[in-house]
C-alpha cells in the first residue's frame, strides 16, 4: 500500500525552490524502482534514455525534459547501455530540512500543491536553443561555486522561472503537444535558424530572411521562434549579438567601433546605447572592468 502523502499548499510570494543538487553528467544508467526525496528535473541533452514513470515507458531523447516529483517512483535506462549526457537538478521547498543525501530518515512524503491546482508534464520537448537549456546549464554552474550566497540567490531565482513555465504548460497556458515526426521537423528548422544566426551575427537578419531559412511563413515562424526560444527574434538576436560583444572587448586590439561592426549594429553609439541598457554599463566601462583597469585609447573612450 502506498505511503499517504503530506500535502503543501505552495505559495511563490511565501517560499522558493531550494536546490540541494545541480550538474552535468555524461553516463550510462540503469535504475529500476528508483524513488527520490526530493524535486528532480532531468534534461537530456545529448543521446537517449527510456523513462518509465506510474507504469508508463516512454524513450526521452536529446532536447526531452523530464519532470520528477518526490516519493514517486520510476526507473531510467539508457538503451543497449549507450551513454548519455544530461544536466539534472535536485531540489525541495524545505530549507530546514536536511538534504536526503545527508539524513533521509525522518523524511515523510509530501507532495506540492501548486498555484491553481496544475501539474507540471512528467515529460516535454524542448526546441534547440531554448531558453531552458541556457537557465539549467546557469544553475549548475552557479552551484558550482558552493557556498555562495548570491550563486545560490541566482540559481534559485532561475528554478523558480524554469518551474513558472513547466507550470504553464502543464496548465496549458502554452502548449507543447507537438510530437512525432512534426516535432523533429520543428527541431530541425529551428536548429537551421539558430545556426543561421550564429554564422551571421554581424549581418543585417531580417524576419523574412530567417523564416525562409525555417522554410516557413512568417506567421508560423514566429510561434516556432517563441516556442524554440522563449522570446521573440529581435530579442533572441540581441542577447547574442551582446553576449558576442562582451567576449570581443576582452582582447584590446579591437576598437569599439570595430566590435559593434562585428556584431551588427548599425553604428558604436546606437552599440553602447544597447549594450548599456542590457549590462548597465557602457562597452568602454565593461572593458575596463574585464582588463582591471588597463589603459584604452581615445577612440574607446568617445562611445561613453
Amino acid at each position: 500500500m502506498t505511503e499517504p502523502k503530506r500535502r503543501i499548499l505552495l505559495r511563490f510570494d511565501q517560499v522558493h525552490p531550494v536546490i540541494r543538487i545541480a550538474h552535468f553528467q555524461n553516463v550510462t544508467w540503469t535504475i529500476s524502482n528508483r524513488i527520490i526525496y526530493d524535486f528532480e528535473i532531468i534534461l537530456v541533452t545529448r543521446g537517449a534514455v527510456l523513462f518509465n514513470i506510474e507504469g508508463q515507458t516512454r524513450r526521452a531523447e536529446a532536447g526531452a525534459l523530464i519532470f520528477i516529483p518526490p516519493f514517486t517512483p520510476h526507473a531510467l535506462q539508457t538503451p543497449d547501455a549507450a551513454p548519455y549526457a544530461h544536466f539534472a537538478v535536485h531540489f525541495d521547498f524545505c530549507p530546514d530540512i536536511p538534504p536526503a543525501s545527508e539524513q533521509a530518515e525522518g523524511r515523510e512524503p509530501y507532495e506540492i500543491v501548486w498555484p491553481g491546482g496544475t501539474q507540471a508534464p512528467s515529460l516535454t520537448t524542448l526546441a534547440p536553443g531554448h531558453w531552458i537549456e541556457q537557465a539549467l546549464r546557469e544553475i549548475a554552474e552557479w552551484r558550482a561555486n558552493e557556498g555562495d550566497p548570491l550563486s545560490d540567490l541566482e540559481a534559485s531565482c532561475r528554478l523558480a522561472r524554469v518551474l513558472a513555465q513547466l507550470l504553464r504548460w502543464g496548465a496549458g497556458v502554452e502548449t507543447r503537444k507537438t510530437s512525432g515526426a512534426g516535432a523533429r521537423i520543428s527541431h530541425e528548422r529551428m536548429a537551421r535558424v539558430l545556426a543561421h544566426i550564429a554564422e551571421n551575427l554581424g549581418d543585417p537578419l531580417t524576419l523574412k530572411e530567417l523564416a525562409q531559412v525555417a522554410n516557413v511563413g512568417r506567421s508560423r515562424f514566429m510561434t516556432l521562434f517563441q516556442e524554440a526560444t522563449g522570446g521573440s527574434p529581435h530579442q533572441y538576436i540581441q542577447g547574442k549579438r551582446i553576449a558576442e560583444a562582451r567576449r570581443l572587448l576582452a582582447d584590446p586590439s579591437l576598437q569599439i567601433k570595430q566590435i559593434a561592426a562585428m556584431t551588427g549594429f548599425e553604428d558604436r553609439f546606437y552599440f553602447s546605447k544597447v549594450f548599456r541598457r542590457v549590462d548597465g554599463l557602457t562597452p568602454t566601462q565593461f572593458r575596463a572592468a574585464v582588463l582591471f583597469g588597463r589603459s584604452h585609447s581615445p577612440e574607446d573612450e568617445s562611445v561613453r
